[in-house]
């Protein structure tokens, strides 16, 4: 027909929610908006403009105290735009330490997967030295761990093994001087320890 499209101001939706985060664990802030498109976004913390900050979404790793504030999101397109009402965002103190939760032998009894209570810093928890593995069934060995590799999952690393773990026996893992993220960091509980085996891998 030839008519001029009529265009919606942006505007908010859902605002984004207040929070209370432990130091060191990921914070996450979301909008829902609405309007014609395409919408663009403005993350503010305390009045101020966050450079970068331009998605949906505002994700923070890994908070400390300068992340503390109230955080608003702007959004816009052609035909105007909208401010969310504020969301203050808190830090508290992260004074747990964290502990060894699990571990499983990979289907080809190369790789142990083990799992912490929280995000480990990875300066710690990739080092090779800070795990022990031993054999607890006849004969008694020691197992050697090669290098250890992250995952998606800052809570979970892979060790891997000089030679594939013998099928049909029990281990026990203990974990050494490794950290959370918390300023300062917190180390892991004295006798954090698992115990898995090859019988039950996945």
């Amino acid at each position: 027909t030839g008519a001029i499209p009529v265009l919606q101001p942006a505007y908010i939706r859902v605002s984004p929610q207040p929070d209370t985060v432990e130091q060191g664990h990921e914070a996450y802030l979301s909008t829902k908006a609405d309007g014609s498109l395409p919408l663009s976004y403005q993350w503010s913390a305390n009045g101020l403009p966050i450079p970068g900050a331009t998605n949906r979404d505002l994700t923070f790793a890994h908070v400390d105290f300068t992340n503390q504030g109230v955080y608003t999101v702007t959004v816009t397109n052609a035909s105007g735009g909208e401010t969310s009402d504020p969301a203050p965002l808190n830090i508290t103190e992260d004074a747990t330490a964290p502990t060894l939760v699990s571990a499983r032998a990979s289907a080809d009894r190369t790789q142990i997967i083990v799992t912490f209570s929280e995000g480990v810093n990875p300066l710690t928890a990739l080092d090779p030295t800070h795990y022990q593995v031993q054999k607890m069934n006849p004969p008694p060995q020691s197992v050697l761990i090669t290098n250890v590799s992250p995952t998606s999952e800052g809570s979970t690393v892979v060790l891997h093994c000089a030679t594939p773990l013998p099928t049909g026996s029990q281990f026990l893992i203990q974990a050494f001087n490794i950290t959370d993220f918390a300023m300062p960091p917190n180390p892991l509980a004295p006798g954090s320890a698992s115990e898995f085996s090859t019988e039950s891998s996945l």
